[in-house]
């Protein structure tokens, strides 16, 4: 069973859009990973979107981008221009994040961590900034 205790999940409380939630195991009992997302409009595409990863165990960015490149019509490969590192509040705690540049200007994709686990954050025509992460928090969990 999952639980906020077991698996706190990082989100954007409130989102007026869809968002679907895929969660796998890991090497315990409790489930390790989750990759979820949020659409602006009615299907996957939507002009905008946002998909968040976050595991326990490994770096999720790469999900993360085939997650928002995967619609028809946005590109199939894109090239890192360069990253940077900066500190943003998430769930009200400074946090270090690492903002990544590509050669596609609609993609723009973070790294950080939270509560213990590693998060990969992608926009798809969405800004991430500092609105942006002081927006996020703690989400209920799945019933």
């Amino acid at each position: 069973m999952l639980d906020e205790s077991s698996f706190p999940l990082l989100g954007i409380p409130g989102w007026p859009g869809r968002r679907g939630l895929t969660i796998t195991g890991g090497t315990g009992p409790a489930p390790r990973s989750a990759i979820h997302s949020y659409l602006a409009g009615d299907t996957r595409r939507s002009p905008a979107a946002v998909v968040f990863g976050q595991s326990s165990e490994r770096d999720q960015s790469e999900a993360v981008r085939r997650n928002l490149l995967d619609p028809t019509g946005r590109p199939e490969y894109v090239e890192s221009l360069g990253a940077r590192a900066l500190t943003v509040q998430v769930d009200g705690v400074p946090v270090r994040a690492v903002l990544e540049s590509w050669s596609e200007p609609r993609l723009r994709t973070a790294r950080f961590g939270w509560r213990g686990y590693l998060v990969a954050v992608g926009s798809w025509e969405l800004p991430l900034d500092a609105a942006f992460f002081a927006s996020l928090g703690s989400l209920e969990p799945p019933r």
